[in-house]
């Protein structure tokens, strides 16, 4: 039995569909995805890595390119036109050189790639795009919206990507992104705020509001008991005290997996964290910096925060509490309400090349005062992800979740380094437990 779907069972599918954006929307945001790309990719087009690198759970960066190309290809460009017309366009074999689940990692290092001929694919790919759209050879609707959305969408995760690959290769600061002025002020402490619960419904209902990923439905009704939660995520000062405390050194405060994991690879402190001259140090890129007080400790793996938790007497929060505070119980589309998402509300949109403070952007507090659930950087939940009762899987990125569910660990909310079209209050995102090259973090419940 085939489980791919032929294009005439996909549209039947998509038609059913309701999120549609305006087509000087979708121009505007493949420019911005493109010029990022080629950005952060500078180092690779310039030939100042090789592409081949191989360190520490990251891609290689230029197979990592093909991929986004093989993306578009395979989940836009074949499903909007016909094959003969897009032989100028399209990679040489790339079902079997750039497919995630096909090719494994070993194999990503091992072939050999034509770096011309899959820039030159990229170039090619999103101009066919932007001038389809420009001159209406492509319709912009329900059904295209999505088709195109789901390679942006890709194209963006993978931007983020580059970026925490760049700091594993100790690359230089993109030079699109701005260093954020940080006082360093007096450390903040732990503060809770009291959350009464009742129920709500978790998940997405439909796709009105914003473009929706399999995961994310259906909606089902879910009752959040009375808790506990930090009005900010934990900081890199609060999280220094762990450190210190010898936390890294006492099996008491691990799971067994989380003991075996920084046992083998002698992890004594966070990713990017030395001391020197007896005072912590944490890396943006290629450049350490003295540990900021109040900035949100990030690059931190699931075990690492939840071994915290146990250290210092608190939880990490279940995910319906988590999108629970998003949406104030289930009236509002985001933490502060219902207005669109600006960078006023939350650091998202690859402004700085970092997190900021925990106590800025408190316009986009929820209505108990929680701060910076959207952006700054994303936040690990309790549970693994599974699928919601009634789950059905996506008809062209069927990948997206089901290979995953019940081995990666929730986050939630974004960071610093994903646009805001991306994001939204039922986004569910998830890596492996031991992850810690991505730029997320944590806050806690009691």
């Amino acid at each position: 039995m085939n489980l791919e779907l032929s294009r005439e069972e996909i549209y039947k599918i998509l038609i059913l569909k309701h999120y549609q954006v305006g087509k000087d929307w979708l121009l505007t945001n493949i420019k911005k995805t493109y010029l990022r790309t080629l950005t952060f990719l500078e180092p690779l087009l310039n030939g100042e890595v090789t592409g081949y690198e191989r360190k520490d759970c990251i891609n290689p960066l230029i197979w990592e390119l093909g991929h986004v190309v093989y993306f578009w290809e395979h989940k836009t460009l074949r499903l909007i036109f016909d094959l003969d017309l897009l032989e100028d366009i399209i990679l040489t074999d790339s079902d079997n050189k750039f497919n995630s689940h096909i090719v494994s990692r070993d194999e990503r290092f091992e072939m050999k790639y034509d770096k011309k001929e899959i820039v030159e694919a990229y170039h090619k790919t999103i101009r066919f795009i932007i001038e389809s759209i420009e001159h209406d050879i492509i319709k912009i609707d329900k059904v295209n919206t999505y088709l195109i959305m789901i390679s942006l969408l890709h194209n963006e995760m993978h931007n983020e990507s580059f970026l925490f690959s760049s700091m594993v290769l100790n690359l230089p600061k993109p030079r699109a992104l701005n260093v954020p002025i940080i006082n360093n002020s007096k450390p903040l402490p732990v503060s809770f705020i009291k959350i009464p619960g009742f129920g709500f419904n978790q998940g997405a209902q439909s796709d009105i509001f914003n473009f929706t990923f399999d995961n994310e439905m259906p909606s089902f009704s879910v009752m959040v008991e009375d808790f506990q939660v930090s009005k900010y995520p934990i900081t890199q000062y609060q999280y220094m005290k762990f450190v210190e405390d010898g936390g890294y050194k006492n099996k008491m405060y691990w799971l067994q997996q989380g003991w075996r994991w920084i046992k083998k690879n002698k992890i004594k402190h966070p990713l990017y964290w030395k001391k020197e001259d007896g005072k912590w140090k944490v890396k943006r890129f290629n450049k350490y910096f003295e540990m900021e007080n109040n900035v949100p400790v990030s690059n931190i793996s699931w075990y690492e925060a939840n071994a915290y938790c146990k250290w210092a007497g608190y939880r990490l929060p279940k995910e319906s509490e988590w999108e629970f505070l998003a949406t104030n119980g289930g009236t509002t589309l985001y933490p502060w309400g219902n207005r669109k998402i600006t960078n006023e509300l939350c650091n998202l949109n690859y402004l700085y090349d970092g997190p900021v403070e925990v106590d800025k952007y408190m316009a986009g507090d929820n209505h108990q005062g929680v701060s910076q659930l959207f952006g700054n950087v994303w936040e690990w939940c309790q549970e693994p992800i599974y699928p919601y009762n009634g789950f059905k899987i996506d008809p062209v990125y069927r990948e997206m979740s089901y290979p995953f569910f019940g081995h990666k660990r929730i986050c939630r909310g974004g960071c610093w380094a994903v646009p805001d079209f991306l994001i939204n209050s039922k986004y569910r995102n998830a890596q492996m437990p031991d992850c810690r090259i991505q730029f997320i973090g944590f806050r806690v419940c009691l």
